[in-house]
């Protein structure tokens, strides 16, 4: 039996280098899995979706064609626990603060309303769902959804990089001088051929205090504690920014120093009342005792 692809879905995100996320599941519910028998349709997994075949005739048409008023169910189902880390989650959060408002409120992507774009919308739904899934599925069936090996109807749901500044805690011993230390990027960053190929540039300022540096006061009472955090925030990127540098007087100190955990998440409160902002921020603690370079708290 000859068989061609009906549609596609892929889930994207920035944060990979290929632009592909492989953090979800997807499983047909009960009545999705009937349809598909029922029309014939056979549905493969990949490891960034799922493609659903139908079988076909001589003529490439359908044996047993799907009606227009057909909508496919799937539930995404989170696999990746780190996904939560880098991903800007805006958007369900604002849904969340609107689940007052009803019974549940769950995100929903769909392609209803949606003509002009292959992207589904995320929407939310009023029904409950189980515990352990991330968001439903909903693909409407309309007359231009046809098996076609040369035009296949490909849908994305696509994910953006969460973006926050960098902090580094430099944590070197006392001098009689006072020596200028500064944490710059190399341009040979320029020369990278991956999608990571952002800029950075930081500025030294008074440490904040915090859980971080009482800690770092604690178990350094007797070294010199700097600050130094980025002049803008910084996209989340699977792969890491390089040519980090510590130069002390304008001499290089460190090279490469290491990307700010994920899990070392923190925000800062800019303002007072109304008007304060919530900056998010993943922060790095640089040791220079005796001058050998290590890292870590």
């Amino acid at each position: 039996m000859k068989y061609l692809p009906l549609l596609k879905l892929s889930i994207k995100h920035h944060y990979y280098d290929d632009g592909y996320s492989r953090d979800f599941s997807i499983k047909e519910d009960e009545q999705t899995h009937q349809l598909l028998l029922n029309h014939r349709c056979i549905l493969k997994q990949h490891s960034t979706g799922l493609t659903i075949y139908q079988a076909v005739d001589n003529d490439n048409k359908p044996f047993i064609s799907i009606p227009s008023i057909t909508t496919f169910r799937f539930n995404l189902q989170l696999v990746n626990t780190q996904h939560m880390l880098f991903t800007n989650l805006t958007q369900l959060v604002e849904m969340e603060n609107l689940a007052e408002d009803v019974k549940a409120r769950w995100p929903v992507y769909t392609n209803k309303n949606q003509t002009d774009t292959k992207e589904l919308k995320l929407i939310a739904s009023e029904t409950a769902q189980p515990e352990g899934i991330f968001a439903n599925i909903e693909i409407l069936i309309d007359d231009s959804i046809k098996p076609d090996h040369k035009d296949t109807n490909h849908y994305q749901i696509a994910f953006v990089a969460k973006s926050a500044y960098w902090e580094y805690y430099f944590v070197t011993d006392k001098e009689e001088t006072n020596p200028d230390y500064i944490i710059k990027q190399s341009p040979v960053q320029n020369s990278q051929t991956n999608n990571n190929n952002q800029s950075i540039t930081f500025k030294k300022e008074s440490p904040p205090t915090n859980a971080v540096m009482k800690i770092l006061l604690t178990n350094h009472p007797n070294k010199v504690i700097l600050y130094f955090v980025s002049e803008q925030a910084v996209r989340c990127n699977q792969l890491a920014l390089k040519n980090i540098q510590v130069l002390r007087n304008d001499e290089r100190l460190m090279d490469n120093l290491a990307n700010p955990s994920l899990h070392n998440a923190n925000q800062h409160i800019k303002g007072q009342g109304a008007n304060h902002t919530v900056q998010d921020t993943f922060f790095h603690i640089v040791k220079n005792i005796t001058h050998l370079p290590t890292t870590g708290i």
